[in-house]
């Protein structure tokens, strides 16, 4: 269901991802590019709740790409020598992403457990 707790977490990362869009190091279409993609993958991502396997390993792919994303962000931070409070945001999308994976692992146990009782 939408209401769950990843939901929210996938949603605020999103949000953080886009507002990362708008405080870019360079002017590079490729952080423009990859911000967008993370953000809107993220709210894709929600919508697929009925299949909690599949939303998992998108979840999955999303970090990683968040990973890339953030590390990204900090070489170019370094190599510029301009540091900024923007880095917090790809940092935040990082950890809003690692809760809601964890969250959705979460609830698969519970229907597991729950379908080896019946």
């Amino acid at each position: 269901m939408i209401q769950r707790i990843q939901s929210i977490y996938l949603f605020l990362a999103g949000i953080f991802s886009a507002i990362s869009i708008f405080f870019p190091i360079e002017n590079v279409i490729g952080w423009l590019l990859t911000g967008g993609v993370i953000s809107l993958l993220s709210w894709v991502i929600i919508f697929l709740f009925r299949n909690r396997l599949r939303q998992h390993t998108y979840t999955t792919c999303l970090l990683w790409a968040t990973v890339l994303y953030l590390g990204g962000y900090i070489a170019q931070m370094v190599l510029t020598k301009t540091f900024s409070w923007t880095i917090l945001l790809p940092l935040l999308t990082l950890v809003l992403v690692y809760l809601a994976r964890k969250a959705i692992w979460r609830d698969e146990e519970k229907i597991r457990a729950a379908e080896r009782i019946r």
